[in-house]
């Protein structure tokens, strides 16, 4: 079983490379691409230069001078970057942030896009208007050429900060048995076989105050699957 300190990894790791910078000219995860390593289940590996694409939650990566999106992820087991490991489900990458008995705690950070098209009118224009405009810039200028491996990792760098931010919206996952399960606690509750672990888990989560928003609580009913 392994134990990650999660405020720790939080605190130090994961937001000293977390990106405060994230706009509608760049929208990653982290502030700049960096070598990480790719994990085939053949038992391969490459190492190329990496950041989440958090429109998608897509893995992009350096060729050449353009950024490129790694879009066969199906043979992949996993990808290390920043020292925080990702595991590839249902198209997307959640960082890992808990391991227990072959089940994770996970991360999946995304652009807010609602957020984004909700403040876009905050200045006397039409929220309507002013949002299509950053979408416009989000997922034409910006997703189309990267598609087509057109997008320079330097310029698109040199230009973020003309961009707008985009709101983050962080959410956590139980990911066990090959299945995703939103960390709430309906959704765990569903997913057990009968109404007595049902009770059970009611009970759990009462008697040890779970909080669904902390991590450190939520590694507590990891260990329960």
């Amino acid at each position: 079983m392994k134990k990650l300190l999660i405020s720790a990894v939080l605190s130090t790791t994961f937001f000293i490379a977390f990106t405060q910078e994230c706009t509608t000219q760049w929208p990653y995860l982290f502030s700049d691409f960096s070598q990480g390593t790719v994990y085939f289940k053949s038992g391969k590996t490459d190492s190329k230069f990496l950041n989440i694409y958090v429109l998608g939650s897509n893995l992009h990566f350096i060729e050449g001078e353009n950024i490129v999106e790694l879009k066969s992820i199906s043979n992949i087991a996993k990808v290390e970057l920043f020292k925080e490991t990702f595991l590839p489900f249902e198209g997307k990458f959640y960082q890992i942030l808990d391991e227990d008995r072959g089940g994770y705690l996970a991360l999946l950070t995304t652009g807010d896009l609602r957020a984004l098209q909700e403040n876009a009118g905050a200045y006397g224009t039409s929220s309507n208007t002013s949002s299509t405009k950053n979408l416009s810039s989000i997922e034409l200028d910006i997703g189309r050429s990267i598609l087509t491996g057109n997008t320079s990792h330097i310029d698109l760098r040199n230009n973020r900060d003309m961009g707008k931010k985009i709101p983050l919206l962080k959410k956590y996952f139980f990911i066990t048995g090959g299945s995703v399960i939103p960390a709430k606690a309906k959704e765990v509750e569903n997913i057990l076989p009968d109404a007595a672990k049902q009770r059970a888990f009611k009970t759990f989560v009462k008697a040890n105050k779970i909080n669904w928003n902390k991590p450190e609580d939520l590694v507590k009913v990891l260990a329960l699957f």
